[in-house]
């Protein structure tokens, strides 16, 4: 008797935690269908589409702007990247077609995000990756946490601009940009001593960075291009020791790397004219200096010549004019010759 009058009951707990498993499912899909209805409706919006979108993500939608399979260099890392290489430079030179997809304070998992965004429509031949990053400290739950944000951004645009609707993500967006590089022509010079000599915190790779350069290796052999690792000039970022750890971190990855402080003086930087501000960053006289020094490596280390049948030929081409209408006379100035 008493288990058949404890059965009702049962069955009453039984339809209460199905219930209420039912609506939780339910919110969930709702909140599901919410977030995607505004990652489609960011998606869709047109200042998206045109790139018009500023802020450290601003790569992400540039990038998906430009004509698939037209890019043959991607140049990335954090800010020390997008100051010392000019891809329309680089394509008027040598007719190589290149991107900058640095951000500011760029981290080795994200540069890992970007380079998935980069090969799902490109197919560079060469990663040149700024190496500043690889000195970075972090923990491993800090990067577990930016790899976990990552992925949830890629999965929802809405999360990666969830300030999409305020006027500050427009910030930077009108400011003139040429395949990522900005025109900086700011001379703030830097006036110390021997910088190669410099003391510095964390100047050996960490095994948790030679790891997510071994991941970012990997993935660029994969999907056919090479990775080159480079150190632009700053005073600020590098030093002898720094320079050291990533020669023999790229030893033991088996890949390219330039370091451009310890011929900084045979590549013609001026620290009195070539920096952007007291030495961590180039402005656009010595990011010409150093893009043609990168070029000419690029072109006699590694093979690329410039992209037959490009794509997005008049679109390069229309770049390169109004890029050079914004450039002309500016280095002559800054360099004092004018």
């Amino acid at each position: 008797m008493q288990d058949s009058n404890n059965k009702p009951e049962t069955k009453k707990k039984g339809r209460g935690i199905g219930r209420k498993l039912g609506r939780t499912a339910l919110f969930f899909l709702i909140l599901c269908l919410i977030v995607e209805g505004i990652s489609l409706a960011i998606s869709h919006n047109p200042r998206y589409q045109k790139g018009e979108i500023g802020g450290r993500n601003a790569v992400y939608v540039r990038l998906a702007n430009e004509t698939a399979d037209s890019l043959q260099v991607i140049n990335i890392g954090d800010s020390e990247s997008y100051t010392t290489f000019s891809p329309i430079q680089a394509w008027e030179e040598a007719g190589i077609t290149s991107y900058d997809c640095g951000q500011p304070g760029q981290r080795l998992a994200e540069t890992m995000s970007i380079l998935k965004a980069v090969f799902k429509r490109q197919k560079p031949e060469i990663i040149l990756l700024e190496a500043h990053d690889a000195f970075t400290k972090e923990t491993v739950a800090d990067d577990l946490e930016l790899r976990f944000t990552e992925l949830i951004g890629q999965l929802l645009p809405v999360v990666r601009y969830h300030s999409f609707w305020n006027a500050d993500t427009y910030e930077g967006a009108t400011v003139s940009t040429y395949k990522g590089f900005g025109i900086r022509t700011a001379v703030h010079p830097y006036d110390g001593t021997n910088y190669m000599s410099r003391k510095m915190k964390n100047t050996a790779v960490s095994g948790l960075s030679m790891r997510s350069l071994e991941e970012i290796r990997d993935y660029c052999e994969k999907h056919g291009a090479k990775l080159v690792l480079y150190s632009a000039p700053s005073p600020t970022n590098y030093n002898q020791k720094r320079v050291d750890a990533l020669t023999e971190a790229a030893e033991e990855l088996g890949v390219y790397y330039v370091d451009l402080n310890s011929i900084a003086d045979e590549i013609g930087i001026d620290w009195s004219v070539d920096s952007l501000d007291d030495g961590d960053h180039l402005n656009l006289s010595g990011a010409e200096k150093t893009t043609r020094y990168l070029v000419e490596y690029l072109v006699d280390m590694c093979g690329i010549s410039g992209l037959e049948n490009n794509p997005a030929q008049a679109s390069w081409e229309s770049d390169a004019a109004a890029y050079d209408k914004e450039v002309d006379g500016l280095i002559e100035r800054i360099r004092g010759t004018v």
